[in-house]
């Protein structure tokens, strides 16, 4: 008999907990490997943007809730953390070779139209002193 559970554990790489289902066959717990959970998840991604573009577009583009963030972050991870897992597989080994671990902390600013002019009008403002000082 075949019972699904899930369960919040602790990844190896990240250091971050997080859901896994798995289910129990013979009272043993049976869950995916993380390489084969990204790469669905991966495969999925990519299959939205390419073949449902309509949807995705938008999202991507117009997301105001913040729940692209979890792709980027996703999407970041996934570019160090699978070829980590591959190589540890391929060497029989359990070597991290991330330099920094995945912390909650928030390192991607959005910035509104209005913070891109001013910006801009900072950068030309300092364009013409360097100008007016080199004369």
């Amino acid at each position: 008999m075949l019972s699904h559970k899930c369960f919040l554990t602790e990844p190896r790489l990240s250091g971050q907990p997080y859901l896994q289902a798995g289910f129990i066959k013979n009272g043993q717990l049976i869950t995916l490997p993380p390489l084969f959970n990204m790469y669905a998840a991966l495969f999925i991604m990519g299959s939205l943007c390419r073949y449902h573009p309509e949807k995705w577009g938008p999202f991507v583009l117009n997301d105001e809730t913040g729940e692209r963030l979890l792709f980027e972050k996703f999407l970041y991870l996934s570019r160090r953390i699978i070829p980590n897992i591959v190589l540890n597989l391929l060497n029989n080994d359990n070597v991290v070779y991330v330099t920094q671990k995945y912390s909650i902390n928030e390192t991607i600013k959005h910035v509104g139209e209005h913070e891109i002019k001013e910006l801009i009008q900072k950068e030309l403002y300092a364009a013409e002193e360097k100008r007016r000082l080199k004369r």
